[in-house]
């Protein structure tokens, strides 16, 4: 008999990794039920994920309303998960920090829990494993007030991570997510794909919508990146933009170089297009993790933002991925 999984996600490419865990023990889909938990912000990345791969993919939607409202919603809601998945084999989680997650362990009690990536957040829980520690990363007094009475918190050890980031872990409940399924899947299309030596993608963050930077500080570092890339000879240069940069920075970005407005994320969006770049530039993107891995002729280079501009709380995490970029042999280089 197949194992049945239960599949909660809040990104894109928590989707796409979750999809990776699932193929990694199943056949088909036919056993595992996919929910994408969707806010007001999201863009249609995740519908374009769902027809690509030919998976059925539920919303849990969080409505924008007081908190009375939606505490009675998200309740409702679990109630009717608990009633069909209660004692379900298998639990994948995308964000560790979301409180939903936790509150979907306590309703179902899953045999196991798969956690999967959610950008480089989630080497934090690999190192938790390892050294035997937990951080939460939400409040447990909204994990009380907003899921009530679905307040158990998934322990370190019935957490198994899949993960890109593994490479440097050997725990027996972590494993290394090479994406296979996807690779496999679209062999015949890799296997086209013709590179353009002259050509670089610029691969866009949030870092000013997020208030990590003001927005002419980040403005100065993209240009920075156009100009050096343009200096070694890169005559095709585009910004990739984030699903959630605002208009106004965009618009400003146009006047130095074409902006690309995808609706997918960048690992599937260039299996659409007919050429490949020789380059991906991020500043802090683990799309210099994902996309060597699944196109492994582009080189990733990080260009990484000046102490000075890296806010105090983010430091040590930030200073963590470049660390782990030059022990995976990504090629940095410094802006002013």
């Amino acid at each position: 008999m197949e194992k049945k999984f239960l599949i909660f996600v809040n990104s894109p490419l928590q989707l796409i990794c979750a999809i990776e865990a699932v193929m990694k023990h199943l056949p088909s889909f036919d056993n595992a039920e996919f929910i994408f938990g969707t806010d007001i912000r999201r863009l249609p990345q995740e519908d374009q994920i769902a027809s690509l791969y030919g998976i059925k993919l539920e919303k849990w939607s969080t409505p924008a309303k007081n908190l009375f409202h939606k505490a009675t919603h998200h309740f409702f809601y679990i109630l009717r998960l608990r009633r069909r998945y209660k004692g379900i084999e298998n639990l994948v989680i995308g964000d560790f920090r979301n409180p939903r997650s936790h509150a979907l362990y306590s309703a179902l009690k899953p045999r196991n829990v798969i956690l999967v990536d959610d950008g480089f957040e989630t080497y934090e829980r690999l190192c938790s494993k390892e050294s035997k520690l937990i951080h939460y990363g939400f409040n447990f007094q909204d994990l009380n007030i907003r899921y009530f009475p679905f307040i158990g918190r998934i322990k370190l050890q019935e957490l198994q991570i899949f993960s890109f980031l593994a490479r440097n872990f050997s725990l027996s409940d972590i494993t290394l997510n090479e994406f296979l399924y996807t690779k496999s899947m679209f062999k015949n299309l890799l296997s086209s794909k013709k590179m353009t030596s002259s050509y670089a993608i610029i691969v866009g963050t949030r870092a000013s919508e997020g208030g990590s930077i003001q927005l002419n500080q980040e403005i100065d570092l993209i240009e920075q990146t156009f100009e050096l890339l343009q200096n070694k000879g890169f005559k095709r240069v585009i910004y990739f933009a984030n699903r959630l940069n605002s208009s106004t920075k965009l618009q400003i970005i146009e006047q130095m170089m074409p902006v690309v407005i995808p609706n997918n994320m960048l690992e599937l969006w260039l299996l659409e297009q007919e050429d490949l770049p020789c380059i991906i530039a991020a500043f802090g993107s683990t799309a210099l993790i994902t996309i060597p891995m699944i196109f492994p002729d582009v080189k990733p280079i990080l260009f990484s933002y000046p102490d000075e501009l890296i806010p105090h709380e983010h430091k040590a995490s930030y200073n963590k991925f470049v660390k782990y970029l030059k022990e995976n042999s990504v090629d940095r280089i410094r802006l002013n």
